[in-house]
């Protein structure tokens, strides 16, 4: 007979040095001795709002008062499922206090990995460590020194993530330019991964799979290394959470210049999607940067997309 899935509210909090708010389970709980995110779950008659401001309440002393959506996980452990809303809490008041004994701990974002975490958190992880959009470049660059500029713009505006693909190359070979973007890049602690098809001597933080490699895909991720993989279906994201993918790309989620006339998902089907998967999801496919919310409030981590970083 299957389990019950347990429904959790469960809240990011970050203090002013960007540092991520974990707690220790208790060693007789399940997953005991553990570190976990604060929250608890969501009782009979409740919204989610309203167990997370409650649990917070209860657990911290704090009170909550603006979150949105960060990612949804559903994890079976054997002996229990659960059902994980993640929220990022954007505003709270108070300074959060242990009122149930339970030790606290203020980490680096980049340090969680080194944490003793539950299985199901360690999507969480990652959506936590990852921007809310990510930038592909142009497929084809003609001016090189026109391209840097723009890519430091865009990197003052706050993107910290970004793909190079790019077929057609003029003025520049793809190890130079490589070179050159990861020069600008680490001035602003972002990151930079390298279509599969671009990857040469120079290595990136990591690769990006089209869903044709992604589908045949055969080894694990790599830990250190980020990995992320472009999807059109349910098929192909399973697939990269199945492999431990860092975060994926679901397309094309509105009509694009590039593919006039084909057919999109739409945010509903978007969301149906995503709610099935177990990842950090990109929506890809005629985003704009006012899209980002509606994008949070549909499932994903944020936006992806080339025209409107570039044009």
């Amino acid at each position: 007979m299957p389990h019950q899935t347990i429904h959790v509210a469960v809240a990011i909090l970050k203090n002013q040095q960007g540092q991520i708010l974990i707690q220790q389970r208790a060693k007789n709980a399940h997953q005991g001795g553990l570190w976990e995110f604060p929250g608890g779950k969501v009782e009979k008659g409740e919204t989610l709002q309203q167990a997370l401001r409650r649990e917070l309440l209860e657990e911290l002393a704090i009170e909550v008062k603006n979150s949105r959506p960060l990612i949804q996980i559903q994890h079976d452990y054997g002996d229990r499922r659960v059902l994980l809303d993640v929220h990022q809490v954007l505003q709270f008041s108070g300074e959060p206090l242990s009122m149930e004994s339970q030790p606290l701990q203020w980490v680096a974002a980049n340090d969680l990995n080194n944490w003793s975490m539950p299985a199901a958190d360690v999507p969480i992880v990652n959506a936590i460590q990852l921007p809310s959009s990510c930038v592909i470049t142009p497929s084809s660059i003609d001016d090189v020194d026109a391209f840097l500029e723009k890519l430091e713009m865009n990197l003052r505006l706050g993107d910290k993530l970004f793909i190079y693909r790019v077929k057609q190359l003029i003025g520049s070979t793809h190890d130079r330019l490589i070179s050159q973007m990861f020069e600008i890049i680490e001035k602003y602690q972002a990151r930079l991964l390298l279509h599969e098809k671009n990857t040469g001597s120079i290595k990136g933080h990591g690769v990006h799979l089209t869903e044709k490699s992604l589908l045949s895909y055969r080894e694990h991720a790599s830990s250190n290394r980020l990995l992320s993989a472009s999807c059109h279906s349910l098929e192909a994201l399973l697939k990269a959470q199945n492999i431990g993918a860092t975060f994926a790309l679901l397309s094309p989620v509105n009509p694009t210049s590039s593919h006039p006339g084909a057919p999109v998902l739409g945010w509903e089907n978007f969301a149906d999607i995503v709610e099935q998967a177990n990842l950090p999801v990109y929506a890809l496919g005629g985003m704009t940067r006012d899209d980002l919310e509606v994008a949070w409030q549909q499932g994903a981590q944020g936006i992806a997309g080339i025209s409107e970083w570039w044009s």
